[in-house]
């Protein structure tokens, strides 16, 4: 598989926007017409309250907002875990917490006093 970069799918979906068709582009310079398509949705400029957002923008934005929300779980399960005094502390615990530790960067023998 071809990879194409940035720079070269942008400039073929400018010429497409002033007006080139999918299959003119394609026999010109290499890509599918496919390919040119989804890159002309990948790069079309949204307005949204006064900011331009292109497709690959959002894709962006969403893999981000992803990541900090799964970084939220495991900060609100550990929260839970230290707050709860009465939970059991055995060593199947071990694994879950020493992940918890890890992403909080705490000991991991500070949970419920285990040794």
């Amino acid at each position: 598989m071809i990879r194409y970069k940035k720079e070269f799918k942008q400039s073929l979906v400018e010429m497409h926007n002033q007006g080139r068709s999918y299959t003119d582009l394609s026999a010109e310079y290499g890509p599918s017409v496919d390919s040119i398509r989804n890159w002309v949705k990948l790069y079309a400029v949204h307005e949204v309250d006064g900011e331009k957002w292109t497709q690959a923008d959002v894709n962006a934005l969403q893999k981000e907002n992803d990541k900090l929300r799964e970084e939220l779980e495991i900060k609100y399960i550990s929260n839970n875990l230290l707050l709860d005094s009465s939970a059991p502390c055995d060593s199947s615990d071990y694994f879950v917490l020493s992940a918890i530790s890890t992403c909080l960067l705490i000991n991991s023998n500070d949970y419920y006093g285990c040794r």
